[in-house]
């Protein structure tokens, strides 16, 4: 039985435009992650954040963080089974200071309260079914498409395959990490109607945090995604990440909705 239990404490409806109706927050049960992150050039990132009062969290002088990760969705209270991928860089609004190298002196997974309003700007979301798309982009702004998700075990890593209209765009691929069972909370930006969306998501589960360099592959396909991981100047060493199991989460309304 798990030590630590999520529990909605307050619920609030969203309808969509096409009528449909969410009762926030929403409830995931059961899933698993893969995730890795690497760094891309500062400049680059920059320009492909939507508002300057986004500041990108520097691993060292002019190298931003780029997140990725693959999530398997097996139990939703509202929406059937769905798999995800998230391409998002890591930043702050509007920090006093945005030093480089503190992500590798204080890891953001377990240091947030260090950082300026904390959270992963989601640059892309691709996600397997129609309803998963459409809730995303209506409720959160989330830059969401359907597409193709698979994930294979094999040899101690997990591998997340995204395919885009039958070509393969990119694979991620992850060494599995010893886990313990912990609480972690996350926070994501994203744009919606011209404003800045600060949306938090609790999660407890089986997690493992790698802080060290190394322990993941990705390859670069083709396609619009794997291009412009190659226009921001991903680096080929994946410089910490983590993996997650047995993941019970909840995706609440955006708690700030700040001018761009």
């Amino acid at each position: 039985m798990k030590e630590l239990v999520l529990e909605k404490k307050y619920s609030e409806v969203y309808t969509m435009p096409s009528g449909k109706k969410f009762v926030l927050p929403i409830r995931y049960e059961g899933w698993r992650c893969i995730s890795a992150f690497f760094t891309a050039d500062a400049r680059a990132v920059r320009t492909a954040l939507p508002s300057d009062k986004l500041k990108p969290l520097l691993m060292v002088p002019g190298k931003a963080v780029i997140v990725l990760m693959g999530m398997e969705y097996r139990m939703v209270d509202q929406l059937a089974p769905y798999n995800e991928f998230m391409v998002g860089v890591l930043v702050q609004y509007r920090p006093l200071f945005n030093i480089p190298g503190w992500p590798a002196l204080f890891n953001p997974i377990y240091r947030p309260g260090l950082y300026s309003r904390l959270g992963v700007y989601v640059h892309y979301l691709p996600v397997t079914t129609e309803e998963a798309r459409e809730g995303g982009v209506e409720g959160y702004g989330y830059p969401k498409s359907v597409n193709d998700i698979a994930f294979t075990n094999e040899g101690g890593a997990i591998t997340c395959d995204l395919v885009t209209d039958g070509i393969g765009e990119l694979s991620l691929k992850v060494k599995e990490i010893p886990v313990k069972h912990m609480k972690l909370n996350f926070n994501t930006w994203s744009v919606k109607d011209d404003r800045l969306l600060y949306t938090p998501i609790e999660t407890i589960g089986d997690f493992g945090v790698r802080a060290i360099p190394g322990g993941a592959e990705l390859t670069l396909g083709e396609g619009p995604i794997a291009d412009d991981l190659r226009d921001l100047g991903i680096g080929n060493l994946a410089v910490g990440g983590f993996n997650g199991f047995n993941i019970d989460s909840l995706l609440h309304a955006p708690k700030e909705l700040l001018p761009l």
